[in-house]
């Protein structure tokens, strides 16, 4: 009997041998390696396979319409023309303005920081008035 084990790259077989002992009735089986079998027969032979890559994912259709339909995309792609991906660029938009405005500062080398900046807080001054200090009237102030 013999076990074969794989591996992508290549593949190495083992030879198993029975091996009976004196006080069992039943063989045990040892596995051993091809390089460690005995000699007296012929040498077991080492088979080798190179695993071949396959193309993954359905065959290409030559002549299919979504074939076609890539074909003409890269056309036009290659002539520089819009290729119907994603939403159009409206030239003048305000989104437009600032996107020029960024990379503006990004070519006259400003640093830009990721983020949302800093919200500015405006000054609370409260002004302190000094106590007014009103007079208690005790008995004693009163019959004075």
């Amino acid at each position: 009997m013999s076990k074969k084990k794989s591996n992508k790259a290549v593949t190495e077989e083992i030879v198993v041998t029975p091996i009976v002992e004196e006080t069992t009735t039943a063989p045990v089986m040892e596995e051993t390696p091809v390089s460690e079998t005995p000699t007296t027969e012929e040498p077991a032979q080492t088979t080798t396979v190179v695993a071949e890559e396959k193309q993954k994912g359905r065959p290409i259709v030559p002549g299919c319409a979504r074939q076609i339909k890539l074909a003409a995309r890269a056309a036009k792609a290659a002539e520089g023309k819009y290729v119907g991906r994603g939403r159009p660029v409206i030239e003048g938009s305000a989104r437009q303005q600032r996107v020029a405005a960024l990379n503006a500062k990004i070519a006259a080398g400003i640093p830009i920081k990721p983020g949302r900046p800093p919200m500015v807080k405006p000054e609370v001054v409260v002004a302190i008035e000094p106590a007014q200090t009103t007079e208690v009237q005790t008995e004693a102030t009163v019959e004075a």
